[in-house]
């Protein structure tokens, strides 16, 4: 695989971890690894500017067509630990979640593994993922974003949980919104640089800032308590802070646009 293609994979690729997934150790001889590595229906933390939803039915069709999934120890591909074209690992959806059976190898390093689950030293299960179809709403005041379809990569015991505000899973996101990371890097780097900053790239760059604006919900008065604090207050200032933010940013550039070829 050329350097390119799989950099636009692990572009795509984001990690989860949910509190409420759980895993455990059962048997002695044969141990198996068993939980889950995601719950439908549970809100997550805040992701930055978003809260997230898994629904029922996000793994069914990488489970269906017997996609060739991974078990990995900290999502780490050195450290395999089973696999579902082998049969070595099992996935199945439930009421409940993404359930996963693993029946690790008898190597040292799976023992060990093993040994810390069944201490608790390992506790929380991640899994990496693609979206394939997502819908985007606003709760509360707050976005949220329900995940439908994904493509499943692997599952993952791990000893950090994968936090999904990483700016790997940011940039997939807004990449998936139609901001275009990659053009808008290039052309910064350009302008830093003296280098001719065009038409399109003035284009790039009013786009990406109207997709960002999408994002923000409507400013609504703030409502002072008897105690001088505000019930949502610091909220809704950070988001009139990032709204003014972005509207400066798209003045200047229209006052400035003789820059980028514009009339």
């Amino acid at each position: 695989m050329g350097s390119s293609k799989r950099a636009k994979i692990m572009k795509d690729r984001e990690q989860r971890s949910f509190k409420a997934a759980e895993m455990r150790v059962e048997g002695d001889e044969k141990p198996s690894i068993r939980g889950y590595a995601a719950v439908f229906n549970v809100i997550s933390e805040a992701i930055d500017w978003f809260r997230e939803i898994i629904r029922p039915g996000a793994f069914s069709k990488t489970i269906n067509d017997g996609a060739d999934v991974r078990a990995l120890f900290n999502h780490d591909p050195n450290f395999v630990i089973a696999r579902t074209k082998s049969g070595t690992l099992k996935l199945k959806e439930d009421d409940k979640g993404l359930f996963v059976e693993i029946v690790p190898p008898d190597t040292t390093w799976a023992r060990d593994l093993i040994t810390s689950i069944r201490r608790g030293d390992v506790s929380q299960m991640s899994f990496g993922f693609e979206t394939v179809k997502d819908r985007w709403g606003t709760e509360e005041g707050e976005r949220m974003r329900e995940l439908l379809e994904v493509k499943l990569f692997d599952v993952s015991p791990v000893t950090y949980p994968a936090y999904p505000q990483t700016s790997v899973s940011a940039r997939s996101i807004l990449t998936g919104q139609g901001i275009e990371f990659d053009a808008i890097a290039g052309i910064l780097f350009r302008a830093k640089h003296g280098g001719e900053v065009n038409k399109i790239d003035h284009e790039i760059i009013i786009r990406s800032i109207e997709i960002l604006k999408q994002f923000l919900p409507k400013s609504e008065p703030v409502e002072s308590h008897s105690d001088g604090k505000n019930g949502n207050g610091a909220q809704v200032r950070n988001h009139d802070r990032f709204r003014r933010r972005l509207e400066l940013a798209e003045r200047e550039l229209h006052n400035y646009k003789h820059y980028f070829g514009g009339q």
